[in-house]
Protein backbone atom coordinates (compact mmCIF):
# COMPACT_ATOMS: atom_id res chain seq x y z
CA UNK A 1 0.00 0.00 0.00
CA UNK A 2 1.63 3.59 -0.96
CA UNK A 3 1.26 6.29 1.22
CA UNK A 4 -1.24 9.07 0.71
CA UNK A 5 -0.27 11.76 -1.42
CA UNK A 6 -1.47 15.72 -1.92
CA UNK A 7 -0.84 17.70 -4.40
CA UNK A 8 -0.83 21.71 -3.87
CA UNK A 9 -2.49 23.79 -6.72
CA UNK A 10 -1.86 27.76 -6.87
CA UNK A 11 -4.52 29.67 -8.64
CA UNK A 12 -4.16 32.61 -9.91
CA UNK A 13 -7.76 34.09 -11.06
CA UNK A 14 -5.93 37.21 -12.54
CA UNK A 15 -4.84 35.87 -15.49
CA UNK A 16 -6.44 33.52 -18.32
CA UNK A 17 -4.16 30.40 -17.53
CA UNK A 18 -4.22 31.31 -13.87
CA UNK A 19 -6.15 27.32 -13.28
CA UNK A 20 -4.15 25.29 -15.78
CA UNK A 21 -2.42 23.68 -13.26
CA UNK A 22 -4.88 21.81 -11.63
CA UNK A 23 -4.92 19.48 -14.34
CA UNK A 24 -2.20 18.20 -12.92
CA UNK A 25 -3.36 17.26 -9.87
CA UNK A 26 -2.61 13.44 -10.50
CA UNK A 27 -5.44 10.81 -10.25
CA UNK A 28 -4.15 8.88 -8.01
CA UNK A 29 -3.57 12.00 -4.94
CA UNK A 30 -5.74 11.12 -2.25
CA UNK A 31 -6.20 14.96 -1.74
CA UNK A 32 -5.65 18.09 -3.40
CA UNK A 33 -4.70 21.50 -1.61
CA UNK A 34 -5.76 25.09 -3.01
CA UNK A 35 -3.85 27.63 -2.63
CA UNK A 36 -5.10 31.51 -3.78
CA UNK A 37 -3.20 34.51 -2.65
CA UNK A 38 -5.21 37.64 -1.76
CA UNK A 39 -2.53 40.36 -2.04
CA UNK A 40 -0.27 41.84 -4.67
CA UNK A 41 -1.00 41.49 -8.33
CA UNK A 42 -2.41 38.38 -8.82
CA UNK A 43 -5.82 39.62 -5.91
CA UNK A 44 -6.57 42.32 -9.14
CA UNK A 45 -9.75 39.98 -10.22
CA UNK A 46 -10.65 39.12 -6.44
CA UNK A 47 -10.51 42.91 -6.01
CA UNK A 48 -12.62 44.25 -8.37
CA UNK A 49 -14.99 41.15 -7.82
CA UNK A 50 -15.27 42.43 -3.92
CA UNK A 51 -16.04 46.26 -5.09
CA UNK A 52 -18.21 45.27 -7.18
CA UNK A 53 -20.34 43.02 -4.82
CA UNK A 54 -19.86 45.48 -1.48
CA UNK A 55 -17.63 42.36 0.01
CA UNK A 56 -13.91 41.95 0.98
CA UNK A 57 -11.17 40.12 -1.03
CA UNK A 58 -11.20 37.45 1.52
CA UNK A 59 -14.56 36.84 1.01
CA UNK A 60 -14.54 37.05 -2.56
CA UNK A 61 -12.03 34.42 -2.25
CA UNK A 62 -13.74 31.98 -0.58
CA UNK A 63 -16.41 32.17 -3.10
CA UNK A 64 -13.81 31.87 -5.81
CA UNK A 65 -12.39 28.68 -3.99
CA UNK A 66 -15.94 27.42 -3.63
CA UNK A 67 -16.19 27.50 -6.84
CA UNK A 68 -13.19 26.34 -8.11
CA UNK A 69 -13.70 23.03 -5.72
CA UNK A 70 -17.33 22.92 -7.08
CA UNK A 71 -16.01 22.63 -10.59
CA UNK A 72 -13.49 19.60 -9.85
CA UNK A 73 -16.46 17.31 -8.84
CA UNK A 74 -13.92 15.26 -7.08
CA UNK A 75 -14.51 12.34 -4.30
CA UNK A 76 -11.49 13.70 -3.06
CA UNK A 77 -10.70 15.82 -0.17
CA UNK A 78 -9.84 19.61 -1.28
CA UNK A 79 -8.36 22.01 1.22
CA UNK A 80 -8.64 25.48 -0.18
CA UNK A 81 -6.52 28.13 1.32
CA UNK A 82 -6.05 31.50 0.75
CA UNK A 83 -3.33 33.71 1.96
CA UNK A 84 -3.05 37.39 2.93
CA UNK A 85 0.49 38.43 1.53
CA UNK A 86 1.45 38.69 -2.18
CA UNK A 87 4.32 36.21 -1.67
CA UNK A 88 2.92 32.59 -1.46
CA UNK A 89 6.36 31.34 -1.68
CA UNK A 90 7.31 30.99 2.38
CA UNK A 91 4.10 28.91 2.81
CA UNK A 92 4.68 26.68 -0.05
CA UNK A 93 7.92 26.20 1.31
CA UNK A 94 6.64 25.33 4.74
CA UNK A 95 4.07 23.31 3.71
CA UNK A 96 6.65 20.87 1.85
CA UNK A 97 9.21 20.57 4.46
CA UNK A 98 6.40 19.74 6.76
CA UNK A 99 5.08 16.66 5.29
CA UNK A 100 1.62 18.55 4.27
CA UNK A 101 1.90 18.14 0.58
CA UNK A 102 3.86 16.22 -1.62
CA UNK A 103 3.82 18.19 -4.83
CA UNK A 104 3.47 21.54 -6.35
CA UNK A 105 1.63 22.12 -9.19
CA UNK A 106 1.54 26.48 -10.62
CA UNK A 107 0.38 27.81 -13.85
CA UNK A 108 3.47 28.76 -15.78
CA UNK A 109 2.36 32.62 -16.26
CA UNK A 110 1.03 33.64 -12.81
CA UNK A 111 1.06 36.85 -11.05
CA UNK A 112 0.83 35.03 -7.85
CA UNK A 113 3.87 33.44 -8.15
CA UNK A 114 6.37 35.69 -10.38
CA UNK A 115 9.03 34.54 -12.72
CA UNK A 116 12.00 35.01 -9.72
CA UNK A 117 9.79 33.07 -7.24
CA UNK A 118 9.36 30.33 -9.34
CA UNK A 119 12.97 29.82 -9.99
CA UNK A 120 13.37 29.98 -6.23
CA UNK A 121 10.86 27.65 -5.35
CA UNK A 122 12.24 25.25 -7.48
CA UNK A 123 15.78 25.63 -6.17
CA UNK A 124 14.18 25.11 -3.11
CA UNK A 125 11.42 22.85 -2.76
CA UNK A 126 11.90 19.73 -1.09
CA UNK A 127 8.98 18.18 -3.11
CA UNK A 128 8.90 18.16 -6.92
CA UNK A 129 7.61 21.29 -8.70
CA UNK A 130 5.23 21.29 -11.96
CA UNK A 131 4.65 24.15 -14.18
CA UNK A 132 1.25 24.55 -16.43
CA UNK A 133 2.05 25.11 -20.20
CA UNK A 134 0.30 28.68 -20.72
CA UNK A 135 -1.16 27.41 -23.74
Amino acid sequence: MSAPTRTLVLLDPSTDHGEAALDLARADDDAITLLLVLDGPAAAALEAFAASEGTTVAEAGDIYLGQVEQRLATTRPVDARSLDTHDPLPEIIHLARTGAIDRVAVPARSRALPARSLASLTRSCPVPVVVAPAA
